[in-house]
């Protein structure tokens, strides 16, 4: 395996301080993979100098000092996802404030987008694992200070997104999904601990049968939010019938009733707004497919 030179002068002392950490020999001895990270951070998993076959931990080297604080964060309270028979999530090491760096233990598994693909039977089981885990996360200590209501900060986000969007997409799209916006639902909901980036390429899914097991990784985005943004990020475009959904429900342990379904449908509409105007924006294809199917959906339901 080659060993992935961090390109910049920050990962590459990152990796010396994760080295050191780890008690490897030095940093060029441990094998260093790139694995992603956009344009937010960089992250690498690292192998043991002895079994290149082996990940022995993740660094990730953020970029701007809020996403590494709120990444650090979220993790620290996510401790409580890793259990004995279950890493639901990455562990926390150490972090060093001053590189922006974070290393954590190595989740192990496919990301369920692949895992479905190679056992198609294993599908419904994956979306039930991802409810439960998801059940766990509602057990995540959320203390929602934020002096701004829910249903106030969503219209907020409401009218941010949808002044970028009249620049990128039709103004008749504009005026039909402004004509849908309605925060009322809202009134009275409470923040709690979210992924809010917990879409099937953020899950890692070991084992296979009876034997599976479901965890997420990359907590880069969370923090408290409304309860269904990650039921609603998961399964967008949203279908309150398609089977996913409903053995995602199941594994969450929740039932929906209309208000709930109507929170829902107002975060699907938010969600196929920022991926179809961020999409444009940034020329990328996949998320202006993403996008353009969720505000379909959303727009035609009733």
């Amino acid at each position: 395996m080659a060993n992935a030179v961090p390109d910049d002068e920050a990962a590459r002392a990152a990796l010396v301080w994760a080295s050191a950490e780890l008690g490897a020999p030095s940093a060029d001895r441990l094998v260093a993979r790139r694995c992603g990270g956009g344009t937010t951070a960089a992250v690498f998993v690292l192998h043991d100098p002895r079994d290149h076959s082996r990940a022995i931990a993740v660094l990730k080297c953020v970029r701007a000092d809020r996403g590494f604080a709120r990444e650090c964060e979220a993790l620290r309270a996510a401790d409580g996802l890793v259990e004995a028979d279950h890493c639901g999530a990455p562990r926390l090491l150490a972090a060093a404030p001053a590189l922006r760096a974070l290393l954590m233990t190595h989740v192990a598994g496919a990301d369920a987008v692949d895992a479905i693909a190679r056992h198609p039977s294993d599908a419904i089981a994956i979306w039930a694992g991802a409810g439960a885990l998801r059940r766990r996360l509602d057990a995540v200590p959320c203390g929602d200070d934020d002096p701004v209501a829910i249903g106030d900060a969503l219209a907020r986000r409401f009218r941010v997104w949808l002044g970028r969007a009249r620049t990128h997409l039709p103004a008749p799209l504009c005026d039909a999904i402004a004509a849908r916006i309605d925060t009322s639902p809202f009134e009275g909901h409470r923040r709690v601990a979210c992924h809010r980036d917990f879409d099937p390429r953020n899950w890692r899914v070991q084992g296979h049968g009876a034997d599976l097991q479901v965890a997420c990784v990359d907590f880069g985005h969370a923090r408290g939010d409304h309860p269904l943004t990650d039921l609603v990020r998961a399964c967008v475009p949203l279908q309150p019938d398609a089977p996913r959904v409903l053995a995602f429900l199941r594994g969450w342990g929740r039932e929906l009733d209309a208000r709930a379904w109507a929170c829902a449908g107002q975060l699907a509409l938010l969600q196929g707004l920022c991926t179809a105007t961020w999409g444009r924006a940034h020329q990328a294809p996949e998320f202006i497919a993403a996008g353009d199917a969720a505000l379909q959906h959303a727009l035609a339901a009733r």
